[in-house]
């Protein structure tokens, strides 16, 4: 939503333009979707983990057999307060939401958090009981905020070293496509080559 970006132009690099975005949603956003999350009917979940922990969500219905996207929040977060306009746009684009609450966070249990190592197993299991719960033909959509992101890429790409030629391939595909006139905007923490 542009009405939701704020651009600063801080430069160019190797003659193309290189963009921040900054401060993308306001409090007054958030405390919103917060207040409109509260309001919502919605269904307590719970799941349990490999390791025995409790792991708690709320699940949102748009209407039966809708898309159900499953949100994990981000390091020192937890569902409400990270995700209630993650929630928001899923309704916006007819999707159901769980809105989880990882492992030691919220009001699952747990008091260490491993970055993605543990939580990337929590993430399959929630994905396997929403299989579960509404079916095998259920769609399911995966998504996740900062280390939320990590959790689910973790989830989606378990590997057991780093590839450190990926980034090279990443690199030079995206030039490539530059050359080509594409509109590339890369949205990431780092791309070191």
């Amino acid at each position: 939503d542009p009405n939701h970006l704020r651009v600063e132009d801080p430069g160019h690099v190797e003659n193309n333009p290189v963009f921040t975005y900054l401060d993308a949603f306001s409090s007054k956003d958030m405390v919103n979707w917060t207040k409109m999350i509260r309001s919502m009917p919605h269904e307590d979940l719970e799941i349990k983990s490999q390791d025995g922990l409790t792991l708690r969500g709320k699940y949102y219905e748009h209407h039966k057999g809708a898309i159900i996207e499953i949100l994990f929040h981000g390091y020192g977060g937890y569902s409400e307060r990270d995700l209630s306009g993650g929630g928001e746009r899923c309704f916006a684009l007819g999707r159901s939401a769980i809105l989880v609450d990882q492992r030691g966070a919220g009001h699952s249990d747990g008091h260490v958090v491993t970055f993605g190592v543990n939580e990337r197993r929590d993430c399959v299991a929630w994905a396997k009981f929403v299989a579960e719960k509404f079916g095998p033909d259920t769609k399911i959509v995966i998504t996740g905020v900062s280390m939320g992101a990590a959790t689910v890429l973790m989830a989606a790409y378990p590997v057991r070293g780093l590839d450190i030629n990926s980034s090279y391939l990443i690199y030079n595909l995206l030039n490539e496509q530059k050359e080509k006139g594409v509109c590339v905007i890369f949205v990431g923490e780092d791309l070191d080559v």
